[in-house]
């Protein structure tokens, strides 16, 4: 399928180019992201960055280890996409950091009785498990769970109505998943203008 890609490209045969593209996306063991990215380089095939970039990224995180990308996998997308993906690597972690040390605030449901106690215990609780959750060596939490996990936490003195509330609002907001999502999107849209000079 890539040689028909090539010479397709080759020839600028528009349809078969699209055939081809087509036919690599419905292969039953999909092209590795490294190498989807040196076809979206290669052959102009915008629409590969992001999914590619996503799946780089998520498979570094959730092993810890940048050395998950080979230096051959370094040399098909280019030292400038590597050098983007670190640093969306780098500002990723930042927003975890960020994240795991400042609580959101606590939404106080009518029946709260002591929003003092309550706002206190969230904050405590906060602090002392979400560092583990989403800083944890042996396990990566996408930050698009947050909702669930918290759910899962039992935060003691706080209202479950205080607690539901403020998940809600959490879910509501998602200025969070929004920055994980943006930070992957801006690295793909650096990429794309890589390649396509």
């Amino acid at each position: 399928m890539l040689s028909v890609l090539h010479v397709s490209h080759f020839f600028q045969f528009d349809q078969s180019i699209q055939w081809a593209v087509g036919g690599l996306e419905r292969l039953t063991e999909p092209l590795p992201p490294s190498k989807r990215l040196w076809v979206s380089r290669k052959y102009q095939v915008q629409h590969w960055i992001l999914p590619a970039v996503d799946d780089i990224i998520e498979h570094i995180e959730e092993g810890k280890k940048i050395r998950l990308l080979t230096r051959d996998d370094i040399h098909l997308i280019g030292v400038d996409a590597y050098a983007l993906i670190v640093n969306a690597l780098e500002r990723m972690q930042v927003l975890r950091i960020s994240v795991s040390l400042v609580p959101p605030k606590v939404q106080h449901a009518g029946v709260c009785q002591h929003n003092q106690t309550c706002r206190e215990n969230w904050e405590r609780v906060w602090i002392t498990r979400m560092p583990s959750i989403l800083l944890s060596p042996n396990s990566y939490t996408f930050l698009a769970s947050l909702p669930v996990i918290l759910q899962r936490i039992a935060f003691s003195h706080v209202p479950a109505a205080c607690k539901a509330l403020t998940l809600e609002v959490i879910e509501q907001l998602d200025s969070i998943i929004l920055a994980e999502r943006s930070i992957k999107d801006s690295v793909a849209t650096s990429i794309w203008d890589i390649y396509k000079h």
